[in-house]
């Protein structure tokens, strides 16, 4: 009668082997995945802004996007950071503020993973204002907008290039982070 199995050697040498890759292939790993999901988060920046844009133009009135005051209603006033989330609004009274009791809350966009922020071109400044289009789709203002991922992440950031005239765009190497 022949057994069938493995023995302790070939176990060991399997399991080795499989420690190996795994060492070899998780960092990899781990770039590809954080660099997915700067690019999602660009994607769901740029996406507001063309919401905002399109909903300023269709409406002939200002719109707003601010970022979330975190732990309160999320309409209830503009916060300080976009890694907490951020929403669009109607500036009812063309003010360039949200005021609750006036302005429409158009839609919410959840906060963007740990790590990962907005900064400016230079990497340097956390982004926290509000970013305006006017009824003709402008946004009378170029900026760059930078999703950055986590300090120490092997990724490049993606860029948000917004200009004059409110078209804005994803563009890569436009910027550094340098947290």
């Amino acid at each position: 009668m022949q057994s069938r199995g493995f023995t302790l050697i070939e176990l060991l040498v399997v399991c080795a082997l499989l420690a190996l890759s795994l060492t070899i292939v998780l960092p990899g790993l781990r770039d590809f995945l954080q660099a997915a999901q700067a690019r999602a988060e660009a994607d769901r920046l740029l996406s507001s802004l063309q919401l905002a844009r399109a909903q300023a133009i269709a409406n002939n009135q200002r719109t707003g996007v601010c970022p979330v005051t975190p732990g309160s209603d999320p309409f209830s006033a503009c916060g300080r950071r976009y890694e907490d989330g951020w929403f669009v609004y109607l500036d009812r009274d063309g003010d360039g503020v949200f005021d609750p009791g006036n302005d429409t809350p158009l839609r919410r966009f959840a906060a963007m993973p740990s790590g990962f922020g907005l900064y400016n071109r230079a990497g340097s400044r956390r982004i926290d204002e509000r970013l305006s289009f006017w009824p003709d789709g402008s946004s009378r203002r170029s900026m760059t907008l930078q999703v950055c991922p986590p300090t120490g992440a092997r990724v490049q950031p993606w860029s948000l290039v917004l200009n004059h005239v409110g078209r804005p765009r994803l563009t890569r190497d436009w910027g550094s982070c340098l947290l």
